[in-house]
């Protein structure tokens, strides 16, 4: 799957919350790597790579951290900055 498809699955799902740097959404960190379909080694530079070409054909902004989510869960916290014109 190229890196340009392989998170855009993301980019639509409800619940992405106002932040001051745009918006974020929070997911356990398996549920982001299921649905991804990479493998754990694999989907911190495939995400790379996708924010990266996902800039470059829409303008937006995306960065991504590792947190532990409430009850200790381990999750991601991927934060979007749309264009001004989006």
């Amino acid at each position: 799957m190229p890196p340009c498809t392989t998170f855009d699955w993301m980019a639509g799902l409800p619940g992405w919350e106002p932040c001051p740097q745009g918006e974020r959404l929070d997911l356990p960190l398996d549920v982001f790597v299921h649905r991804s379909g990479m493998a754990e080694q694999d989907w911190a530079f495939a995400f790379v790579s996708w924010a990266s070409d996902r800039l470059i054909r829409t303008g937006e902004w995306y960065e991504l951290q590792t947190h532990t989510l409430p009850g200790g869960t381990e999750g991601v916290r991927i934060v979007r900055e749309r264009p001004p014109h989006a």
